[in-house]
């Protein structure tokens, strides 16, 4: 084919690519460009077809979702994946490796054309001949004019021209001659991915004497990764793998084929070592920096294909990475194969890491009420190594909390108690854990113990319980609880303003009696060979029992022969004794009569003496954990022991309510001589706080504040009629002691106590009472 000096014109207005380009004679010189028979090209205007796929206010249509998952399945990344009808711009077109988003950003491009004459044979007519628009006039000529040709006046012509494509870009060849395709290898880094443009014009008269107009379209596909929802932490890495990286255009057909034998893995370039996300990170922000976009051969990935994010979570202080010997998470994984890459479009994919951490603190039963408050509280942690749960009262109030399973046992019982008090009376540390508590690992659901002073203020407590991650853990999550102040009344009792929802029999008229057995052979020391205590200690530890509970007028305990063989002890604890009440009947005065009460069946009435029976444990090594006392058994009953009669439920009468809504010290007991430690609670009688009042004072209660339809006839008073089977409701009716009714609670005015005589006079009944300020010790419940 003979090289004839001639030139190509591009003209970008309509109506100018419409005119001729008629050349009258040979122009030799470079400079001087007219209108002749030289071949050239235009493009319309309006971008011809390419306006469909640049368009700036396409609505992203969503395709498909993933999720990228660590391979330990920590953390669930969804990734939502995007396709717009259209290449969005990344940065200036002029600048490479960024997409053209208009025909303003095509400055020059190579031009391909094959002739096919009269006689239907097809022959090269020129090859790779770059097109430039020296002037910015809209019109493209050749770079060199001695590239320049002339139509050849028959037959037909196809060109295929090519925008900004780089050297990875080749014809295919054959023979030394272009066979109508062209190859190409993705280069590795994203700022070297062109997007290549291409027109292809077919069958165009050889004697067309009139400018071509190109149509160039986007052939390239386009990734982008976004930010979704991402938490508070840093992007490391995003890698994509086993992406199809060489392929064969077609321009006739329009068509990619990939070599699925060729693929790369290529790493997201970000414009620093990281992506921080904050607060202030808006969905939608490009993580790719500035001229990094993806541009792929449309494609589907391969079966293997992946999106790999190394992920810095600031909530957790986790980082999952991939060969990191700081970290035991590994990078999230998530496949993305088979997903729709398709040419002259973007995928954006918007990454969206979810808190893959739970913090979770959720209160159980009871409302705080004004009273001493032991609130069950079930706190769950997942994904955090190292925590720490706090509370805090907006009055300063020293609330504290600790897990239910490492409260002491009358705790967990229900005793709010305060200090550690050893034999000697002097006071240890905290019996109900601190205002922290640190942990590590995941618990679900653990139940934790939050003990609350009272509140005898005149305004609602706020505590805060506060869960928050340590260390490298920014994570955290609070809850507000509300605890209630007393609803003072003009008679200086401040009642309980929530009921408790509490409810039950009086509690004095038992049928209860239950036997334990002291299940140790008995005898001197090495004879008979097998005994393990003398019946002087066990007796001595029992009768111990009994006189620190006051217990002589319920309980019992005696011997009985086991298996013919050895002697034994059981204790025979009988409730009915107790049933005949003849001190707390007063009308007026509620707090004398539940320590009339308490001074009755306190340490029987809410089953104190048993729990200090079944809190007795063996301080041999390796035994710590082995209760010395049990319920007898059918065998031990028919050896002598006396019978369980009546039902447990007895137990749960007004007088444990109440008792229970006060202040105690743990006290515990150590027993050398016999191994043994025994955990048990006791109060002074002033700290007798909240007490049942007397049905005389229900007058003054103001159930309204809480819109409650109750009246004082819905409650239990303190008062009791003499004998085993009746009591005052609130309204002054008697009551069998059978029945149930709910229970509320009174308390003196603060600065009420402390002035109670030594004596004082009920209903002509005199009653001995511990000077303020001394140490008489009653035993709880």
């Amino acid at each position: 084919m003979k090289r004839i000096n001639f030139g190509f014109c591009a003209i970008v207005a309509l109506a100018a690519m419409l005119t001729s380009c008629i050349k009258e004679q040979i122009v030799d010189s470079p400079v001087l460009r007219v209108p002749s028979k030289t071949i050239c090209f235009g493009m319309p205007s309006d971008w011809g077809d390419m306006e469909d796929v640049t368009r700036t206010d396409a609505t992203p249509n969503r395709v498909c979702k993933h999720d990228l998952t660590s391979e330990d399945g920590e953390l669930r990344l969804p990734v939502g994946v995007y396709v717009e009808e259209r290449f969005a711009p990344s940065a200036p077109a002029e600048t490479r490796g960024t997409v053209i988003k208009s025909a303003d950003g095509i400055t020059s491009f190579n031009v391909w054309a094959e002739f096919t004459n009269t006689s239907n044979e097809t022959i090269e007519y020129f090859s790779d001949v770059t097109y430039e628009d020296e002037n910015k006039s809209g019109v493209f000529y050749p770079e060199n004019e001695a590239d320049e040709y002339y139509w050849p006046g028959s037959g037909t012509l196809d060109f295929v021209a090519v925008a900004g494509a780089s050297d990875a870009f080749l014809p295919v060849t054959a023979d030394g001659a272009w066979t109508g395709y062209f190859q190409y290898t993705t280069p590795a880094d994203a700022t070297a991915q062109n997007d290549i443009m291409l027109a292809y014009a077919p069958d165009v008269a050889g004697d067309n004497n009139a400018s071509v107009p190109l149509t160039f379209r986007h052939i390239m596909a386009a990734v982008n990764i976004k930010i979704g929802s991402v938490v508070a932490g840093d992007i490391r890495s995003i890698k994509l793998t086993n992406v199809y990286n060489q392929g064969v255009f077609d321009p006739s057909a329009n068509r990619w084929t990939v070599d699925e034998t060729s693929t790369a893995d290529f790493a997201v370039k970000m414009d620093g070592d990281k992506f921080t996300v904050d607060a202030n990170t808006a969905s939608g922000t490009l993580v790719n920096a500035t001229n990094a976009t993806f541009l792929f051969i449309p494609q589907e990935p391969m079966t293997g294909a992946e999106m790999i994010v190394e992920f810095y979570d600031e909530k957790t202080g986790h980082l999952y990475a991939d060969g990191d010997s700081d970290t035991e998470h590994n990078a999230l994984r998530g496949k993305i194969e088979g997903d729709i890459w398709d040419m002259a479009k973007t995928v954006n994919y918007n990454l969206s890491i979810d808190e893959n951490f739970t913090l979770t603190i959720e209160p159980q039963g009871k409302k705080l009420d004004a009273h001493f408050i032991i609130s069950d509280v079930n706190v769950t942690v997942k994904g955090i190594d190292s925590w720490r749960i706090t509370a805090v009262a907006d009055d300063s109030a020293p609330v504290t909390i600790l897990p239910k399973d490492e409260a002491n046992p009358l705790a967990q019982l229900g005793f709010w108690t305060d200090k550690e008090v050893d034999a000697d009376g002097d006071e240890g540390g905290s019996a109900r854990g601190n205002s922290s508590y640190d942990g590590t690992g995941e618990i679900n659901s653990k139940p934790f113990l939050l003990f609350i002073p009272e509140n005898i203020s005149d305004k609602d407590r706020q505590i805060s319980i506060i869960l928050q991650g340590k260390g490298n853990a920014t994570a955290t999550t609070t809850k507000i609880l509300l605890q209630k102040n007393p609803n003072w009344t003009a008679n200086d009792i401040g009642w309980e303003v929530v009921d408790d929802e509490e409810a039950g029999k009086y509690g004095f008229k038992w049928t209860r009696k239950v036997s334990y057995i002291f299940p140790y052979k008995l005898g001197s020391k090495g004879f008979p060979v097998y005994a393990h205590y003398t019946e002087a200690e066990a007796r001595a530890l029992i009768q111990g029992f009994i006189d620190t509970y006051d217990a002589s007028d319920y309980v019992t305990y005696g011997t009985f022969t086991h298996n013919y063989l050895t002697t034994r002890i059981y204790i025979q604890i009988d409730y009915t004794k107790l049933n005949n009440i003849t001190g707390a009947t007063s009308s007026s005065d509620g707090w004398v009569n539940t320590l009339a009460l308490y001074d009755l069946a306190g340490s029987a009435a809410t089953g104190a003496f048993e729990a200090a029976l079944n809190n007795t444990y063996k301080t041999e090594s390796g035994k710590e954990g082995e209760k010395m006392f049990r319920l007898a058994g059918d065998d031990e009953i028919e050896e002598g022991v006396p019978a369980h009669e009546g039902s447990d439920a007895d137990l749960s009468g007004i007088l444990e309510y109440i008792l229970k809504k006060n202040e105690y010290q743990l006290y515990k007991e150590y027993n050398s001589t016999i191994g043994s430690t025994t955990y048990f609670v006791k109060f002074n009688r002033n700290d007798l706080l909240w007490y049942l009042p007397a049905y005389g004072q229900f007058t003054g209660v103001d159930f309204t504040p809480e819109d409650t339809t109750d009246s004082a006839a819905d409650y239990w008073s303190s008062t009791a009629i003499n004998g085993d089977s009746y009591s005052y409701i609130g309204s002054g009716d008697p009551k069998d002691r059978d029945e149930t009714f709910a229970v509320i609670a009174g308390r003196k005015n603060v600065n009420d106590y402390g002035n109670s005589p030594a004596t004082v006079t009920v209903d002509n009944t005199s009653m001995a009472g511990g000077e303020n300020g001394t140490t008489d010790v009653w035993v709880a419940q």
